[in-house]
């Protein structure tokens, strides 16, 4: 009795932990086959150009990009657009950059997002310490 009580347990045990994974995001090729993280940064280390679309809302590709870009920078030096900043926000994002001004200033003399902390600091950030910006 002992032993079929515990692998009921265990058994329960298993499928609780597996019911409470659920993944966050899929990767599909462009034929639409499931691929995954390790396979897309594979593929694209041999790319020159690299454009990323998202929704600037998603924090999910966000935080792809993110872990896109410092996967591809263990490799080679990138360059990283922003187009999310507007053309007359430039002055103020190169004076960040350069530490010539923080990020409270920034904030002061342009209008970020809502969710620039959570979804486009990380990345500038990153890009503003390895000067990919």
């Amino acid at each position: 009795m002992k032993k079929i009580l515990t692998l009921i347990i265990s058994i329960v045990s298993i499928v609780h932990v597996e019911a409470q994974y659920k993944k966050a995001y899929e990767i599909f090729t462009a034929e639409g086959k499931k691929s995954n993280f390790t396979k897309l940064t594979k593929k694209l280390e041999k790319a020159n150009v690299l454009f990323f679309g998202e929704i600037h809302n998603d924090p999910i590709a966000h935080w792809l990009e993110l872990e896109l870009v410092k996967d591809l920078s263990s490799q080679r030096k990138l360059i990283i657009g922003t187009e999310m900043f507007e053309a007359d926000q430039q002055k103020e994002l190169n004076l960040y950059l350069e530490d010539s001004i923080n990020e409270k200033q920034l904030a002061e003399n342009i209008t970020l997002w809502s969710n620039f902390n959570t979804d486009y600091k990380p990345l500038i950030d990153f890009a503003k310490g390895k000067k990919y910006l």
